[in-house]
């Protein structure tokens, strides 16, 4: 079979290089702005639940607190060998009501530990 022009001009290019747009070879840098980042978006760590919660499980009782957007659970374990996780929730104005309010938590007769993280807290 025979390459079309199209295909050669492909192979040609250096796929790592990104000039199109710019003067002169120059690369454009973009910063993108994290989610993450963002004013409004509180942290909290949490342990002290179930071994067999997921994170859909805490998402439905996190949910009732607030615009919760994110939701993780490691796979390792603390130094007291309990599992523990991290949520984010969105638009929060008073941080500590919500906290108070994961820390009261109950699943499966287990009292949910949630506090604000020590670094990189937004408070």
């Amino acid at each position: 079979m025979r390459n079309s022009g199209w295909e050669r001009v492909r192979l040609r290019e250096d796929p790592r290089r990104n000039y199109v747009g710019n003067r002169n070879g120059q690369r454009q840098s973009y910063n993108r702005a994290n989610w993450r980042d963002q004013k409004d978006i509180a942290s909290f760590y949490f342990t002290r639940f179930p071994e067999d919660a997921t994170e859909k499980d805490l998402w439905y009782h996190f949910k009732k607190l607030g615009d919760v957007r994110e939701i993780f659970i490691s796979k390792q374990r603390n130094k007291n060998g309990r599992r523990y996780g991290s949520a984010r929730f969105k638009g929060e104005e008073d941080v500590h009501s919500l906290e108070r309010k994961l820390d009261n938590i109950v699943l499966g007769r287990i009292k949910m530990c949630a506090n604000i993280p020590k670094f990189g807290s937004q408070v």
